[in-house]
C-alpha cells in the first residue's frame, strides 16, 4: 500500500478541512443583508418598533416589560436618521452573523465546503429569519444569541476546547439583557449533555464558569426583571380576564393591533 502511494497509484487521504467558513457562506450572509435593507423602506414603522424607538430615548438599566439591550440599539436612529432603515440595520447584520454561525456550526459536525454553503443558504432563507431579520425588536438579537451560545458550547464539546465555555457565558450573559428566553436555552443545553456521551464534562470547572459569567455585572438589572416578571404575570392575567379588551393597546404589551412582524409569524 505504502509503495503504491509513493508511485502515484492511489491518491492520500483527504486533509480534514478546517473549520472556517467558506467565502460562499459569507457572501450568503451578505447577501440576506442587502436584500433585507433594500426592502427596508417599503411600509413604516411597526409598532414594536416604535415603542423601541421612544424606550431608546429614556435610557435606563431595565423596563418594566423589557431588558436594556434592544432600546439602546434602537438610538442608531440618532445617527442615521428618523426611518424604517435606520432601526432596521442592525437586526439585518445580526441575521447575516446568523447565518455566518449557521455554516461554521455545520463545519463543527463534520460538513465540508458544499454542506457549510448549503448550511448557510437554508438559515439565509429560512422563513424564520428573514422576517425576524427585517424589524428593530428583540427577536433579531435573540436569534443571533441562541445561534453564537450553540457554537460556543459545540466548539468546546467537540473540539475540546473548554475555554470556549466562557464565550458561551458571555454570549449568553449579553443575551439575556436582550431576552430572557436565553437562559431556557442554558438549561436545555445543560439536560442534553447530562444525557450524553459528553455528560462528564458537567464534573469540570469550565461549564459552571460560564454560568458565573453569564450571572456577572451583565445581569445587574435585578430589580428590572423583578418588575418585569411582575408585569407579565399581570398582563397574563388581564388578557385571560378580558379578552375583549387584550387587543386594544391600552396597556403596553398586553395586546395590540396586528402588525407586518404578525402577520410573517402566521405565514410561517
Amino acid at each position: 500500500m505504502e509503495q503504491a502511494e509513493v508511485l502515484g497509484l492511489t491518491e492520500p487521504a483527504a486533509a480534514v478541512p478546517p473549520d472556517r467558513v467558506p467565502r460562499a457562506a459569507w457572501g450568503i450572509a451578505a447577501a440576506l443583508v442587502a436584500l433585507e435593507l433594500a426592502v427596508s423602506d417599503r411600509y413604516g414603522f411597526g409598532m414594536d418598533e416604535l415603542y423601541f424607538i421612544e424606550a431608546g430615548r429614556h435610557l435606563a438599566f431595565g423596563y418594566v416589560d423589557q431588558p436594556p439591550l434592544a432600546p439602546l440599539l434602537t438610538r442608531t436612529t440618532d445617527v442615521l436618521g428618523f426611518s424604517p432603515t435606520a432601526i432596521r440595520i442592525l437586526p439585518a447584520m445580526a441575521g447575516g452573523f446568523t447565518v455566518a454561525a449557521t455554516a461554521r456550526l455545520a463545519a463543527l459536525f463534520g460538513a465540508g465546503r458544499p454542506g457549510r454553503v448549503l448550511a448557510a443558504l437554508i438559515a439565509a432563507c429560512a422563513p424564520f429569519t428573514l422576517p425576524l431579520a427585517h424589524f428593530g425588536d428583540t427577536s433579531a438579537y435573540d436569534v443571533l444569541a441562541w445561534t453564537l451560545v450553540l457554537l460556543c458550547a459545540s466548539t468546546a464539546l467537540l473540539r475540546e476546547r473548554p475555554r470556549w465555555w466562557l464565550g458561551a457565558g458571555v454570549v449568553a450573559g449579553v443575551g439575556m439583557q436582550d431576552e430572557n428566553l436565553v437562559a431556557m436555552l442554558a438549561i436545555c443545553l445543560a439536560i442534553g449533555i447530562g444525557f450524553s456521551r459528553y455528560r462528564d464534562v458537567l464534573r469540570t470547572r469550565w461549564p459552571w464558569r460560564r454560568r458565573c459569567i453569564r450571572n456577572s455585572p451583565l445581569r445587574a438589572t435585578t430589580l428590572a426583571e423583578g418588575r418585569l416578571s411582575c408585569f407579565r404575570r399581570a398582563c397574563s392575567w388581564y388578557r385571560s380576564l378580558s379578552p375583549a379588551l387584550s387587543g386594544c393597546g391600552a396597556t403596553p404589551g398586553c395586546g395590540s393591533a396586528p402588525s407586518p412582524s404578525r402577520s410573517s409569524w402566521c405565514g410561517c
